[in-house]
Parts: structure tokens; sequence; C-alpha cells
């Protein structure tokens, strides 16, 4: 078998398991939101599209995540410079970690489900974070300046945009390694890898369109220029923030300035479908094991929505929920829950 009959059969392979994986946990119930303007996390019902809690967690909190075993919640609390543990079955805080000075620090959970990952700006490493221990149980160094952090479609590799330094670190999960740094003439903002890995995704301030790179060799593969929603004439500085792989040709896309969720074919470098009725859209993510839906937060309304992407690659809006306390929240990031 040559190297690319047998990367492709890796491929389908590992495919097969993750399809295998989420059918037999079914699909996520409810999620996590982070209400970064109100210090508050609220629990959302996504069977009933309810708030079923609003936690009060401190000041800033910028993103969360949950343990594999679901016991577990994790909130970046920035104005404490802490991540505070909480048990999911009673909301009770179980401790304290003191990182220090953060700012934008996104998580990601580990691919074991016993730790996470966290972006340190300021220590230019991603720290490594035990759900149980509570502690730091692993540093990984010269990462300049993380923000956003995402895990690639097989795995492999962990993606983190530089906050002050033009470029995104491609990081190998395996030997916890920067295996390269691709210079960008721009700081990246947003970010997805692709189902396979090959390639990865990012967006600018002030450019309306994605840019996409091969992952293997950093090589600028194609810019894709979108046109601005609600015949705009004028781009704003906040432009995509979130970007979510759907297959190795469709990138979907929150244009959150102003307001568009879009589709986009990454051989075509088209936009095939847009909506603008949303509210300054923010993160989304796949549905687990709920094939063909997405979750999203609109920033403007302070409510998490869901929607369905067709055959024909539609986007069928779903019910929204307000999240929050009832000021300006500001959800931006959330997790999946199963509990």
């Amino acid at each position: 078998m040559n190297t690319l009959l047998r990367s492709a059969a890796l491929l389908s392979l590992f495919a097969v398991i993750m399809a295998s994986t989420a059918a037999a946990k079914g699909p996520a119930t409810k999620v996590f939101v982070v209400n970064q303007a109100d210090s508050t996390v609220s629990l959302v019902d996504l069977t009933t599209m309810k708030e079923i809690r609003v936690i009060h967690v401190g000041a800033s909190p910028y993103f969360a995540s949950v343990s594999g075993d679901q016991t577990t919640l994790a909130v970046a609390v920035e104005g404490d410079q802490k991540v505070k543990f909480y048990d999911t079955k009673n909301f009770q805080l179980k401790g304290e970690l003191t990182v220090g000075k953060m700012y934008a620090e996104h998580m990601m959970e580990f691919p074991d489900g016993k730790r996470f990952m966290l972006a340190n700006r300021y220590g230019n490493a991603i720290l490594i974070i035990g759900y149980e221990s509570m502690q730091i149980e692993e540093r990984i160094p010269d990462v300049s300046s993380p923000h956003n952090i995402r895990l690639g479609g097989t795995e492999r590799y962990v993606y983190a945009t530089s906050k002050t330094n033009p470029g995104i670190s491609v990081i190998d999960v395996q030997t916890r390694k920067v295996v390269r740094f691709i210079s960008t003439k721009y700081i990246p903002r947003g970010l997805a890898g692709s189902v396979d890995d090959r390639y990865f995704y990012c967006g600018a301030n002030w450019i309306s369109g994605m840019f996409m790179y091969e992952t293997e060799t950093g090589k600028f593969v194609r810019f894709i220029q979108t046109p601005l929603p609600h015949k705009e004439t004028t781009v704003l500085e906040n432009t995509y923030h979130g970007f979510e792989a759907v297959n190795d040709s469709i990138v979907l896309g929150t244009f959150e300035g102003l307001s568009a969720l879009d589709v986009m074919n990454t051989h075509t470098g088209a936009v095939v479908f847009r909506t603008e009725n949303v509210a300054m859209p923010s993160a989304v993510l796949a549905w687990p094991g709920k094939p063909g839906w997405y979750v999203f937060t609109n920033m403007k309304s302070s409510t998490v929505q869901t929607f369905q992407l067709t055959k024909d690659y539609k986007i069928d809006l779903g019910p929204a929920v307000k999240c929050g306390t009832g000021r300006i929240e500001l959800p931006k990031r959330f997790c999946f829950f199963w509990g």
C-alpha cells in the first residue's frame, strides 16, 4: 500500500472510530455558556432550549471546559487570574488554580478527557491542567503569546494564534512541541483546523474574508474574499470571530462585527450560503452526536442558538435562548455537557 492510500485508510478508520464514539455517547444535551460581561456561566438545555441555571464565577470569565467524565467544570476567570473548578452535580466550587495575569485565554479539552489546555499568553506557553488534580501537569513552551487554540480534526495537531506576533503555532499533540510557526502579515483572529488536518483556516481584523494555509508546509493556499453583510460599504474592525470545518470543502464562519453566518467552499473560494438573521455571532461549533447540527452564540442579543446545515449547505436556524442575568452579558464561548 503506498503512502497516499495508507493515509487515506487511516483517516477513514479515524472517522469511523470518531463517529462510533459519538454515537455511543449520544448527542450532547446541554451547553455551558460563558457570559463575559456579567461574571456568570449559564447552563442551557439544548433539548428544551431553556436556561436552567446561572453560576456566578467571578469577574470577566472567558472560557470553560468540562472533563470527559462530565463531573468537573473548569472556568478561566480573568478578573481573578484563576481557573476555577466546579462540581457539575451541585455547582459547588471544588478548587482554584492561580495562573497569573490573563487576557482572553482560550481553553480546550485534551483528547484523553482528563486534562485541558489553557493558552498562557504572558508565559508564551500552553498549559496542560488536570481536572482532578486542579494543577498544571505539563507546560508546552515556546508558543508565541497564544490566544485562540483549536484541536485539529485528527487530534494530531493543536493550532494557536498569536496575540502579538503575526502568525500561528502548530503543535504536535504527542511530542508537546511546536513543530512550526507560520508567519502571517496580520494578527490572526478566529481559527479552525480541517477535518484531516491538512489545512487550517483563520481570519483577521479589518479584513472581510478567510485565509487558508497548508499545515505541513505553512504554505498560503488561498484567501476567500467575502462580501460585506447587510449591503455595508465599510468593513469594521471585528470581522470573522469563529470558524468550524464541516468537511474537506466546507467551512462555517461567524462574521461578528456586521452580523452574518456564512458557509464557505474552500475549493471554489465562494460563499455558498449566508444568513444575516443573527446578532453579532461569535463562537460556532458542531453539535456532538447530532450530525448536521451546530450551536453558536449571538453577542448582541445575548443568546445561544442552534441551526441545521442542510445537504445542499443552507442554514436552517433553530431557536435561541437568552443567557445571563439580564445585563450586557456578551456570551462568546461555550462547551458541551452530557450531564
